[in-house]
């Protein structure tokens, strides 16, 4: 499977974005900037309208193209005054960075006090309320791979599971139990199909296991809460906003981190993971 970065849109010209915000009835931007991190669904740029009377100062916007890796995900009116918080990471201090780390374990208290009664990703019934809908994840197969890897037949909805699950063996079942289609179609699986039969006796023990197994709390989680997703304010010390919300979604709390990204500054070096494996000890202490 390719890196989604791969499947990026190419960045818009200067004039494109300008063509928007006019088609918009919006002035034209000050100045354009780009994250200097590199994402992995979308492209993102930052813009600086100049003051209008509606506005009554300065305007910030996040302009996000999204790319085409799963259908129908989008995140609506992200909005925040700062900067990228993993743009300006060098540059802050132990102490501003512990205040950080503060306000960050608020934020997952937050999104951790409140229970949910089934796994899924989120959505909006016809009366606006926040429903728990199909689980969207970035290890899914994707349009790209989609293409790429499998017949004309199979779709993003045929190869990865739906949900929502009202129990976590029911999530993990799902799981299972798609592995073992994916296995007895495609041809290139087919070594591993001697496991089908240890796989289906995993299933059966999950749910002869079922009470002990669904004694796990179920948690809204964001998923991705490394530095590139937060948007942070020098003057005040405070992140203004969190980003990306798309893979966003209600998990067996265990799994409210499952790539490890939390606290992570967005740069894919040696140095940068060891820098992470710190800040996650000084977030555990802090936690005490």
């Amino acid at each position: 499977m390719n890196s989604p970065a791969a499947h990026l849109p190419l960045p818009l010209p200067d004039d494109s974005i300008n063509a928007l915000l006019q088609s918009l009835r919006l002035p034209q931007a000050m100045s354009i900037s780009n994250s200097q991190m590199t994402a992995q669904y979308h492209s993102v740029s930052f813009l600086n309208l100049p003051p209008t009377e509606l506005s009554r100062g300065y305007s910030e916007l996040v302009l996000r193209v999204a790319g085409n890796h799963l259908p129908e995900i989008k995140t609506a009116n992200e909005i925040g005054v700062g900067v990228t918080l993993s743009d300006i990471y060098d540059s802050l201090s132990n102490k501003k960075m512990n205040k950080i780390v503060d306000q960050l374990i608020d934020f997952l208290t937050q999104l951790q006090s409140h229970p949910w009664d089934g796994i899924g990703g989120l959505k909006l019934d016809d009366r606006g309320q926040v429903q728990l809908g199909p689980v969207v994840d970035e290890t899914f197969w994707q349009v790209p791979d989609m293409e790429a890897f499998w017949s004309e037949a199979e779709t993003v909805a045929t190869l990865n599971i739906g949900g929502p699950y009202k129990t976590y063996v029911e999530y993990m079942v799902a799981h299972v139990t798609k592995y073992i289609r994916l296995i007895q179609t495609h041809e290139k699986l087919a070594f591993m199909r001697d496991t089908i039969p240890r796989l289906e006796a995993f299933v059966a023990a999950l749910r002869k296991h079922t009470n002990e197994l669904n004694n796990v709390k179920l948690r809204l989680a964001h998923k991705d809460l490394h530095f590139a997703n937060m948007i942070f304010d020098p003057s005040s010390g405070r992140i203004t906003s969190i980003l990306d919300w798309e893979f966003a979604g209600v998990v067996p709390y265990p799994q409210w981190n499952p790539r490890s990204s939390f606290l992570w500054n967005g740069i894919d070096t040696w140095e940068s993971l060891q820098e992470e494996c710190r800040l996650v000890e000084v977030f555990k202490a802090r936690c005490k």
